[in-house]
């Protein structure tokens, strides 16, 4: 294209605007990367400095100083966009923009067929492990997508087989609902009822947190307390405050017949209903458990006032 001083781009844009990332080696992002700058360059009719320098007689010195102005531009474009390590091995002096374009693509493109290979095998044996759906499917199509740059692009139906068998064993009943559907789900289809149903696990798991909480904050708990003393004594006999007179070790004391129970051998025990206090036992205040010293199964009760 012809440009004049009127339409020349201005090396003041900012290309972090258009192309928010860096190109790496290390995130293997180049085919995004492409596409980003090459839509830039078009939206500025720039996209001819992407393609080999035209043919200029050296008589039109103009147009060609005008051209290489331009041409700098858009190449300091493009290395404003490369991570540190790139420049260094696609660096060539005076080089046109066309000139880094094209090593870019080589260094990506470089042993394309084990590239394939590679990917598709790590396509194979994909698995959830601990990620979230989103992050699982988005590495999905990115790995698909990076085989269909090189000429190898997997199905649609294969993708969406490969999304099923890796996922974990909490989804192994919607998985096998989805793998029996005729036609196949498309890839974003799946995705979405993944989504739905890892969204449902978690409100599920915050319920249940919730009940298990409030059963353990709820539950009962009865404030115990020792009597100070043992309520058994040889010499005097049974519980002084609840039996009036009489030893308990050789008559059984009055007490027993006012209180409907007995008095034997020092034990301090009285009958009262479903009660009976024992030596050293311990009191509940409201309702409780006693046990019988006979055969220790529990009966509900309350204190006597």
């Amino acid at each position: 294209m012809s440009t004049t001083p009127s339409d020349k781009p201005s090396s003041t844009i900012n290309i972090k605007h258009a192309v928010p990332f860096v190109l790496d080696l290390d995130q293997m992002n180049y085919y995004i990367w492409r596409e980003l700058f090459e839509s830039h360059c078009i939206g500025y009719g720039l996209d001819d400095h992407l393609k080999p320098k035209p043919a200029q007689s050296d008589k039109d010195k103009t147009t060609t100083d005008s051209w290489l102005h331009v041409d700098s531009i858009v190449k300091s474009w493009m290395y404003g966009t490369l991570s540190i390590s790139l420049p260094n091995m696609i660096f060539q002096k005076k080089a046109t923009t066309y000139d880094v374009w094209d090593s870019l693509e080589k260094v990506f493109r470089d042993n394309k067929a084990s590239k394939v290979i590679q990917l598709d095998r790590e396509l194979c044996n994909i698995s959830l492990g601990n990620s979230s759906i989103t992050d699982y499917c988005n590495k999905i199509k990115n790995i698909a997508d990076r085989l269909e740059h090189m000429d190898a692009k997997v199905s649609e139906s294969n993708l969406v087989a490969y999304m099923i068998y890796g996922l974990s064993s909490k989804f192994r009943y919607i998985a096998i609902n989805m793998r029996h559907m005729d036609p196949p789900l498309p890839f974003w289809d799946a995705r979405s009822i993944l989504i739905c149903e890892e969204e449902q696990m978690v409100q599920d798991e915050k319920r249940d947190a919730y009940l298990i909480h409030s059963d353990h904050s709820s539950s009962p708990a009865a404030l115990t307390v020792t009597p100070r003393n043992n309520f058994n004594h040889n010499n005097n006999g049974g519980n002084r405050r609840g039996f009036r007179g009489g030893r308990s070790g050789r008559r059984g004391g009055r007490g027993g017949r006012r209180y409907g129970g007995r008095s034997v051998h020092g034990g301090g025990q009285y009958n009262s209903g479903q009660q009976r206090q024992g030596g050293g036992g311990a009191w509940a205040y409201g309702w409780f458990q006693v046990h019988h010293p006979s055969n220790g199964s529990p009966q509900n009760g309350l204190l006597p006032s």
